[in-house]
């Protein structure tokens, strides 16, 4: 197997081994979302005056003419002012390996309603953008504009559902946040073709009489009928509720749960202890393992009530320990280093290395690039490493300008351990969240030499 190598600004001795390739291991929501090729279409299904709204369509393998497959469609969140379909491809290609269409709903967006004071603006001004900031959102379009854009879609898919390959009595949606509202909307305030066969909605809102709610509901709409925990039908399809314990929606989709159970529906509810808003979204909030633990409770949710077919395609993130060193660099070098490879290192891990760092410096010593990864950049007052939602700057760790010195970093599920001779500092990875990347980037910004680089596959101390 090939090793995959980049090395920029400068020449070294590298040697990589490779991780498995897709065929030898199960895949990943980072897979799905950062490897995997399968392409992604768009149709038209409305006219919205002079706006057409997209439908992405994402086939599973095999996908053939005639042939029904479950569907699952996909509405993303933004707080209806904001986002787009796109925010769901690598839920799209989760769904379509899966064996289902797979659909990501465009819908037109509202303008926003609020106006912040500007203090460095005169009090005229300030009242003239608040006036066209309100004037701008009743104008615009409205909540009832989204429920009708997101019904158009549902009767889009099933009005094309030959040709497209899909069952129409499979069809489930899945949304977040405000895609989570348009998802509940469409099951319990839409009929016929517009409403699903299964809900799935992520950091629900579904009330709003209260909170931010009223803020998107113009004169003329009535807020409790716009609201899916007040409009519940008997016949309402199954719904699975997903929340995040840290969300700031605090229990409201714990409520809407409630609600729809008082009303007889088969609802399900599940609480992810470390859970943010918008959980479920890639490249956000989430670690890779609540995003994964989320898709599998959705597919056992939709395989239960037959609405999927067959085992899962994805799996939760392996990170077995590899006893060894994983890459490293034998010379020294003053300018960016980036170590590169096929497939991430190992999630758990150890770098060390030595630095010389100059009379005065700043800069990064090593950074594992991307929202999963983590960076540690230092200076003549301290250190500073950040991962996701972890942090710790200060003077815990002093690098000596002008001495080489030895610096281990350990990347444990339960802690980062620094050491630098005999300076020791400790973060608590209260997520025991991996750091995953497929590259880490040396010495950028940084005056420095380092030498003896080593990525060891297993985290030490």
């Amino acid at each position: 197997m090939r090793a995959k190598l980049a090395i920029l600004a400068a020449t070294t001795a590298v040697v990589l081994f490779c991780s498995p390739t897709r065929g030898e291991r199960a895949m990943t929501i980072r897979d799905f979302a950062e490897r995997d090729k399968r392409p992604v279409e768009t149709a038209i299904y409305k006219q919205a005056g002079d706006q057409g709204l997209r439908l992405l369509v994402c086939k599973p393998d095999g996908w053939k003419p005639g042939k029904k497959h479950p569907a699952m469609v996909w509405i993303h969140g933004g707080g209806f002012t904001g986002g787009a379909p796109e925010a769901f491809f690598p839920h799209m290609k989760v769904s379509a390996a899966r064996g289902a269409m797979a659909f990501g709903v465009q819908y037109r967006l509202m303008e926003s309603s609020g106006y912040r004071s500007n203090k460095n603006l005169s009090d005229e001004e300030n009242r003239r953008r608040k006036q066209a900031r309100s004037k701008a959102f009743m104008a615009g379009p409205s909540l009832t504009d989204c429920i009708a854009d997101c019904e158009d879609a549902m009767r889009y898919i099933r009005g094309h559902a030959e040709e497209l390959g899909v069952d129409r009595a499979r069809v489930s949606v899945i949304g977040d946040s405000a895609g989570a509202y348009l998802a509940a909307c469409l099951g319990t305030l839409s009929k016929g073709d517009a409403r699903p066969n299964a809900v799935i909605a992520c950091s629900s809102i579904s009330d709003l009489t209260t909170g931010f709610g009223p803020a998107y509901v113009k004169p003329g709409e009535d807020a409790k009928a716009l609201s899916p925990c007040f409009s519940i039908p008997g016949n309402a399809p199954p719904c699975l509720i997903l929340h995040g314990a840290n969300d700031w929606l605090k229990d409201e989709p714990k409520r809407f749960c409630e609600a729809l159970q008082g009303k007889g529906v088969d609802c399900e509810y599940t609480t992810y202890p470390t859970g943010k808003h918008a959980f479920i979204v890639y490249n956000y909030s989430a670690t890779l393992e609540e995003m994964s633990r989320a898709l599998l409770d959705m597919d056992a949710f939709l395989l239960k009530r037959g609405l999927l077919d067959g085992p899962t395609t994805i799996a939760m993130p392996d990170y077995a320990p590899v006893k060894e060193i994983v890459a490293e660099i034998a010379d020294a070098f003053n300018e960016k280093r980036v170590l590169e490879r096929e497939g991430d290192f190992p999630g758990f891990l150890t770098i060390e290395l030595q630095v010389n760092p100059a009379a005065t410096f700043t800069g990064t010593l090593f950074d594992l690039t991307g929202t999963y990864g983590c960076r540690y950049t230092v200076d003549n007052r301290g250190h500073d490493f950040t991962a996701l939602r972890m942090r710790q700057r200060g003077k815990q760790i002093v690098l000596q300008p002008e001495v080489w010195q030895h610096v281990r970093v350990s990347l444990a599920k339960e802690r980062v351990v620094i050491t630098v001779g005999d300076q020791r500092a400790e973060i608590a990875n209260e997520l025991g969240h991996a750091f995953v990347s497929d590259e880490i980037v040396f010495g950028d910004g940084l005056d420095a030499e380092i030498k003896d680089v080593k990525v060891h596959g297993y985290a030490m101390e």
